[in-house]
């Protein structure tokens, strides 16, 4: 299939919170139908059939949803951090961060294994070292910048938070070209110098 596909992993909390808009009465069929897509709808009211991967045109209308709810991308960012704090309580984020902690290029490794799960087969380039990191993600050209914004956030968020040493992760790129997640080691872990890297020899080769 032609087109970006986004992971149930990216899919599931935003289907969770517009479930929970629902029951709190702030959203009705009115506000579905308006923004949705029949299968996003679907997706809300069978979250069982949701598929493992699924079209960017089907999560857009999800995306643009909360998007509208939350006040735009400052909301999303914030919102973000929940989705980070529930995801670190799953068994294979735990596992990811736990996998990347010891390493000097923890976060790129965060950020770039992550970028996987999220999108279907990324195009990512990394560049990782004691001091600084940076994964560009490529291939997004068909994401609005809403969508690039969430996910910007939650690979942002789960790198900073994974214990990886960099306490200031960020991210760029939303309007165009690659969406490029970045950060600086804080000081006190420039003092321990006991990881070891191991990330991307893959990488460079290919």
């Amino acid at each position: 299939m032609d087109g970006t596909q986004l992971s149930r992993l990216l899919v599931e909390p935003l289907a969770r919170q517009i479930d929970h808009w629902i029951e709190r009465g702030k959203l009705d069929d009115t506000d579905l139908d308006r923004i949705l897509s029949p299968d996003a709808r679907s997706i809300i009211d069978l979250p069982a059939s949701a598929s493992i991967w699924m079209p960017i045109a089907e999560v857009e209308t999800l995306v643009a949803l909360v998007a509208e709810q939350l006040g735009g991308g400052t909301g999303l960012v914030e919102w973000s951090r929940q989705v980070v704090h529930q995801w670190q309580e799953e068994e294979r984020i735990a596992s990811l961060v736990a996998d990347a902690r010891g390493i000097v290029d923890a976060a790129g490794y965060v950020v770039s294994q992550l970028s996987e799960w999220l999108v279907l087969d990324p195009e990512w380039r990394c560049e990782s070292g004691r001091e600084r990191f940076a994964v560009s993600i490529f291939g997004l050209s068909d994401a609005s910048v809403d969508l690039r914004t969430l996910l910007g956030a939650l690979l942002a968020g789960v790198a900073e938070s994974g214990g990886t040493g960099f306490d200031d992760v960020r991210f760029e790129g939303v309007d165009a070209g690659a969406l490029v997640v970045f950060g600086e080691r804080d000081a006190s872990a420039l003092l321990d110098d006991s990881g070891e890297s191991r990330l991307h020899r893959a990488a460079l080769i290919g």
